[in-house]
């Protein structure tokens, strides 16, 4: 029996889609509204809702379009802010007046330059605009100010543009069965507004379940209530049933530490999790590995029992929590354990190492940053350079396509020597020939032969070498993946 939350969690569908271009007459510009407690009209509600939304597009490295989203400035009412001092600052803070966790929002009647969207809006981005709903101008994101990996919010600051505030609505007071009405972009179609109920409150999940209509392109858009006041951020349907929708609660948007300093580019970095960056499909929750490998013309691969290579526990976000690694012989060597803060970004390290004191480390934002940046590589080269065997200095250059594939690999040694590997791969981003060159001539070549489970991701790889020189290509190594999900 699969439990509800992993079920819920697994079936949820992202809602960010190719960039649509759709002509729209210009917008005059509007003045700021005062956010109210009292009903309004589903006209009033449009109007307030269409005054704070924006198209958010991103771009990649070549500033093609990417995605396209929606989102909406916002600002935290003074009844909420003195809530959120209470409930975040430290005694410390209290004292000196600073907020540790950034500048807030506006509120009452003041133009903001804050706006929210959903952070997978920015995956692999290098580039983001936003524009206002029937304007063609665009805007440049200044920069990104607030990210919360774990329930999906990523808020930023526009450059040269402001605009009356959606206020936040009292997490207290959001109950089943009241009305809401959605702000978006679905399709490229935008300014689209809808109505609906809240259907649940899903408190373990985060979200709030609605059955006001979304589509591709809404992620990011306002969930308010009848007062026009946020109570969550849409971010995704459940494809197999009807009407079956979901936003971030506005409680997260409320709590986000604020401090955030980085760009689009490294932010689209930072959304792609370690399961999508190593190319898995699904909700993976534990990988383990282990390899047979030939060790001479005479013995039979298949007789080798194949010896634990390492295994991977990945958390609901798909980041890792525990790294195991396996010596030669199969015995443990290294345990790498990470804890996540509230907002899923990794805040310590534990490391136990065969022969070695456990250490521990501490994380921050800035380390953690640039460990995702060492790791994208979507359409660039990266250098590097290494002592090799004999003395010699190696320069070692690894070519990427745009959808993060190592392409090619060239080594060039200061002895003169050098070499280059060539990488193909099938529809799915799977290897399936590896052309090794040395002095420019074929060396060998290397097949890769796959058995994939039901989610897509390959279970057994087998490699196939052909060295020539008359010699029957020969399985030399099979790596065996056991998965298991969410």
């Amino acid at each position: 029996m699969i439990p509800r939350k992993t079920l819920f969690l697994y079936l949820i569908v992202l809602l960010s889609i190719a960039s649509v271009s759709v002509a729209q007459k210009p917008r005059e510009k509007t003045v700021p509204t005062t956010p109210t407690n009292r009903q309004l009209t589903s006209r009033q509600i449009a109007e307030t809702i269409s005054k704070s939304l924006v198209v958010v597009l991103t771009q990649d490295i070549d500033g093609k379009p990417l995605a396209q989203g929606s989102g909406f400035f916002y600002g935290v009412p003074d009844q909420l802010k003195d809530q959120r001092y209470a409930k975040l600052l430290d005694e410390a803070a209290k004292i000196t007046g600073v907020d540790p966790r950034g500048k807030p929002p506006a509120s009452g009647t003041q133009p903001t330059d804050f706006v929210v969207s959903n952070l997978h809006v920015f995956k692999r981005a290098w580039t983001g605009k936003v524009k206002l709903v029937g304007s063609d101008t665009t805007y440049s994101i200044k920069r990104i100010v607030g990210i919360d990996i774990k329930h999906d919010l990523c808020v930023f600051e526009i450059e040269g543009l402001s605009a009356p505030p959606l206020m936040l609505a009292d997490p207290e007071k959001i109950g089943m069965g009241d009305d809401i009405y959605v702000g978006g972009n679905p399709r490229g179609l935008e300014n689209t507004f809808s109505r609906g109920i809240i259907s649940s409150i899903r408190k373990d999940e985060g979200y709030l379940q609605f059955d006001a209509a979304i589509s591709p392109g809404s992620s990011g858009g306002p969930v308010v209530d009848t007062s026009g006041n946020v109570v969550g951020v849409a971010a995704a349907s459940l494809t197999s049933g009807q009407n079956l929708n979901f936003a971030v609660a506005g409680s997260y948007l409320l709590n986000l530490r604020l401090t955030w300093n980085t760009s689009v580019k490294e932010t689209g970095a930072f959304s792609i999790s370690d399961a999508e960056n190593e190319g898995y499909v699904g909700k993976v929750k534990l990988v383990r590995t282990k390899v047979a490998e030939k060790k001479d013309d005479d013995t039979d691969l298949y007789s080798i029992t194949p010896t634990p290579h390492a295994s991977y526990l990945y958390n609901e976000e798909g980041n890792k929590k525990e790294v195991m690694t396996y010596d030669t012989d199969g015995s443990f060597y290294s345990l790498f354990k990470s804890e996540y803060d509230y907002r899923g970004i990794r805040s310590h390290i534990t490391v136990l190492e065969q022969g070695r004191l456990p250490a521990e480390r501490n994380y921050t934002d800035q380390q953690n940053l640039e460990i995702k940046l060492e790791v994208r590589n979507y359409g660039i080269s990266k250098n590097s350079e290494y002592e090799g065997k004999g003395g010699f200095m190696v320069k070692e250059t690894s070519t990427y396509d745009r959808n993060g594939n190592e392409i090619e690999l060239m080594r060039r040694a200061s002895n003169g020597s050098y070499s280059r590997t060539i990488f193909e791969y099938d529809e799915r981003g799977r290897c399936i020939v590896e052309s090794d060159y040395r002095e420019g001539k074929v060396f060998a070549v290397t097949r890769y032969r796959y058995k994939i489970d039901g989610q897509g991701n390959w279970t057994s790889q087998t490699a196939i070498v052909d060295i020539g020189q008359g010699v029957e290509p020969f399985e030399y190594k099979i790596t065996l993946r056991e998965i298991s999900y969410y």
